[in-house]
């Protein structure tokens, strides 16, 4: 099972303070909001094989996942110059409370709230990601108790690219 990784034929540059994609050979854009969702089962491969949204009761597929603009207040100032890096300005505080147990054993960073998980990400005619899952790093596994709150520290969210 990959740590992590770029979902297959996808590229992003992380310039200034902000997000933009690009498939091959077509010109970047830049992305408004990415979305963070929880996976209880991680992807296999980075044609996200076997990937499963719903860590836990009370996580809804899609519309659970929490946005960051991209923009200075969505994300910290890139760093680095061979292998440049930024990180989540806030913390995300709004996934919803846990109604029942679960694990969460992967973080995925995707185009929208609400396609399906292991959709790879798709491509409007201007080239901008019109909907998909961009990124996935697999986490330790992380137990989620009936009432818990699940939120992400703001900078703990790291996005890499050399």
């Amino acid at each position: 099972m990959p740590a992590g990784g770029k979902v297959v034929n996808y590229s992003t540059f992380l310039i200034g303070t902000n997000i933009r994609s690009r498939q091959s050979n077509t010109a970047f854009q830049w992305e408004a909001t990415l979305y963070v969702a929880l996976l209880g089962t991680a992807p296999t491969d980075n044609t996200l094989t076997a990937a499963a949204e719903s860590p836990y009761t009370g996580y809804t597929n899609g519309t659970s996942r929490q946005g960051i603009a991209s923009s200075t207040g969505g994300w910290n100032a890139p760093s680095g110059s061979t292998a440049v890096s930024m990180t989540n300005a806030a913390a995300l505080n709004g996934f919803p409370t846990a109604t029942g147990s679960g694990t969460i054993n992967s973080v995925a960073l995707c185009a929208d709230n609400s396609t399906a998980i292991a959709t790879q990400v798709t491509f409007g005619a201007t080239g901008a990601v019109t909907a998909g899952t961009i990124y996935f790093v697999t986490v330790t596994a992380q137990a989620v108790a009936t009432g818990n709150t699940v939120s992400i520290a703001g900078g703990a969210l790291s996005l890499s690219e050399t």
